[in-house]
């Protein structure tokens, strides 16, 4: 199966688990590394120090996943229909853990 096959055909199974969308991106080192680095090195980061600690991985992807050429990245809508959009108060973390638990089967059915 070609590269171009191979993404269709995880683009096609992952929109019939109900992901919005998926992509295929490559684990190349990132082109803009220095710039990064120059970002990060003007202070830009404030207090997000876990950027400085990331920094490699970010310029170079593959340090996370060594042995991995891809990464499939996917979407979830997680807007279920309310017309209510009031804002409620719902801690960042909390959305993150919720998004997690309705991602989790979906992704295991994947694999």
């Amino acid at each position: 199966m070609t590269p171009t096959a191979a993404s269709a055909e995880v683009k096609r199974r992952a929109a019939t688990l109900g992901f919005a969308a998926t992509g295929v991106a490559t684990l190349d080192r990132n082109p803009h590394a220095a710039e990064l680095d120059r970002w990060l090195a003007a202070g830009h980061a404030g207090t997000m120090t876990y950027l400085h600690r990331q920094a490699e991985k970010r310029k170079d992807p593959r340090r996370i996943m060594p042995g991995a050429r891809v990464a499939v990245v996917t979407l979830m809508n997680y807007f279920h229909g309310s017309a209510d959009l009031t804002p409620t108060p719902c801690p960042p973390l909390r959305v993150a853990e919720r998004g997690n638990e309705e991602a989790r089967p979906r992704v295991a059915q994947y694999a």
